[in-house]
């Protein structure tokens, strides 16, 4: 079994790569950004076989690469690195791919940067030595030795990748130099969305149990949609909606609260663009709702009973109010006197009432009540009759006639 290599033969495919903000863990409590690249290496081997050609061509898997470079130039590096899991991708910029040009040529690429935080901006080659250089939108030359505001950059035998912080907005030029022809070279540029922000400025009361939420909130995507919350701690952004798919711009929402229970809590905002990670903003303070205001009296009761005049069903319609958490049965043998008791229905919308056996007409009416403990008035008070049947037992008199 012989194996021949020629250089030729060897490849680098499935190759992937991605660029952005990525977890740093499994949980993801922590992020970074950087440049994530795989690739399978690979060669063309000859084995000797019976038969015409002598040998046949087998493709050979040498090594599965993986490595991770952050924005200060820390390299991890292994057969697998996917703890890095990618949250943000970034946007190319420019790319280009070419053989190279004429002897000590030059290759010039423009590419635009709009508002972000990063941009990265690389070149890879095969054979050669060119060299890249950046000039930014006002015409400053930046190399691996300018002393330039956000630099960082990486250099290989093989490749030049630069990192550039809060890039100026403009048209950038990559120089590429020292070009012979061959060097079989890729250049890319990409550039990071930027997050959206927003603030919570104020919480303000309008009215019984009404409050204004004022922010401020900006990102240059349009689809980007702001959300409300209320909480009873100010971490985990695990509240209740208060309002969605609000514009951020907008700037305020009036927030009724009076179906919020009664209790302390923090009212923060939510941002997404459907690019980043959504950003969130507590209001530094507590809110104090104080809900007073009892549901509506509940509507559609019928009670209904039924042989064997055990029981009488009583069912009603559910109230609107979101705060609505259970109904009181009101029972009793007169109206308005509710003598035989008061029963939790719980949550339902159907309870059962037990008969006393000496019991022909009873009285129901049905209030609610919200998670604050008020409670409604009553509802429309419903009568109904329980029917009684009794066997009645005569007794059976037989009398002889006499016969003249």
């Amino acid at each position: 079994f012989g194996v021949d290599l020629p250089p030729s033969d060897l490849t680098f495919g499935s190759v992937s790569a991605e660029f952005g903000e990525f977890c740093r863990n499994a949980s993801c409590s922590s992020t970074v950004y950087g440049f994530k690249g795989a690739v399978d290496i690979t060669i063309t081997a000859y084995k000797p076989r019976v038969g015409w050609p002598p040998y046949e061509a087998v493709t050979v898997t040498l090594a599965n690469y993986a490595f991770f470079l952050d924005v200060d130039g820390n390299l991890d590096y292994g057969d697998s690195l996917d703890k890095y899991r990618l949250l943000d991708q970034a946007t190319m910029l420019a790319q280009a791919r070419a053989a190279g040009l004429g002897p000590s040529s030059t290759d010039v690429i423009t590419f635009p940067v709009s508002t972000t935080d990063l941009i990265m901006v690389g070149l890879e080659w095969q054979h050669g030595a060119p060299t890249l250089t950046l000039v930014d939108p006002e015409g400053v030359t930046v190399t691996t030795d300018t002393n330039y505001p956000g630099l960082g950059y990486t250099n290989t035998v093989t490749s030049t990748v630069y990192f550039i912080e809060n890039p100026k907005v403009g048209i950038w030029q990559a120089v590429i130099d020292d070009l012979t022809g061959n060097e079989e070279y890729s250049f890319g540029a990409l550039g990071r969305n930027t997050p959206p922000t927003v603030t919570v400025q104020s919480v303000t009361p309008a009215g019984e149990n009404v409050y204004t939420i004022q922010w401020t909130a900006a990102d240059a995507d349009p689809e980007t949609t702001l959300s409300l919350y209320y909480d009873t701690d100010d971490n985990g952004a695990d509240g209740t909606l208060i309002a969605q798919g609000l514009d951020p711009a907008v700037g305020s929402y009036t927030w009724d609260a009076s179906e919020v229970k009664t209790g302390d809590y923090y009212v923060y905002a939510r941002v997404d663009d459907l690019r980043n990670v959504p950003v969130v903003s507590y209001y530094t303070a507590t809110v104090s709702v104080v809900n007073s205001q009892p549901p509506a009296a509940p509507t559609g009761v019928q009670a209904t009973v039924a042989p064997p005049w055990t029981e009488i069903t009583v069912c009603w319609d559910r109230n609107p109010e979101v705060d609505v958490v259970g109904y009181n049965v009101y029972y009793g043998t007169q109206s308005g006197v509710y003598d035989l008791g008061r029963y939790d229905a719980t949550n339902v919308t159907c309870f059962g009432l037990p008969v006393p056996p000496w019991m022909n007409a009873g009285y129901v009416a049905v209030t609610a009540y919200d998670n604050s403990g008020n409670e409604s008035p009553l509802s429309d008070e419903v009568w109904v009759e329980v029917e009684r049947v009794y066997r009645l037992y005569l007794p059976l008199v037989l009398r002889e006639t006499g016969t003249d």
